[in-house]
């Protein structure tokens, strides 16, 4: 089992390193905030670990955080296809409504379209990944280049795409 650099305390905590608040564990959640037990990561979106910068440890639970704050998001577009966020931290989900959030080193974008479909499977608790074939047909439609990304990709990439799958599968 890999160790990461830090220690945070995990075991004096009876909260888990990344955990998203709701209405009945505001108040206790503000009063761990106050006595130094956590750190908000984003809204609604806490950290019991201390140690370690937050855009670590959201890099650490990346999927899971989505879960948590995109429930009954599919991961679709370029994300779905390469797995990874892009250059500047953002990643393409489809959900039930259009989103926009901003953590440290994760951008988060939500295109309203379907729920997860047959083929699509689960990625983490609330998060669903979208099949290949159902990522590349959304990244293939038309869309502008913000900040120089683009959710979609171009027929080139798409071509180097299809003949990786061949290739592989």
């Amino acid at each position: 089992m890999e160790m990461h650099r830090s220690v945070h305390k995990k075991s004096q905590s009876m909260w888990p390193e990344v955990f998203r608040s709701n209405k009945a564990s505001t108040k206790v959640v503000s009063r761990a905030v106050d006595a130094g037990e956590l750190h908000p990561l984003g809204l609604s979106l806490y950290t019991s670990n201390q140690m370690d910068p937050p855009a670590e440890i959201i890099a650490r639970h990346r999927w899971r955080i989505l879960g948590l704050l995109s429930p009954g998001a599919t991961v679709s577009f370029r994300t779905a296809l390469t797995m990874r966020p892009e250059v500047d931290g953002t990643v393409y989900l489809t959900g039930e409504a259009r989103y926009e959030r901003d953590l440290p080193g994760l951008r988060i974008r939500v295109v309203k379209g379907p729920a997860p479909l047959e083929h699509d499977t689960p990625l983490a608790p609330g998060l669903a990944l979208a099949s290949r074939e159902r990522a590349l047909l959304e990244a293939l439609k038309p869309s502008k280049a913000r900040g120089g990304i683009r959710r979609g990709v171009d027929a080139s990439e798409a071509e180097r795409i299809l003949e990786k799958a061949f290739q592989t599968g």
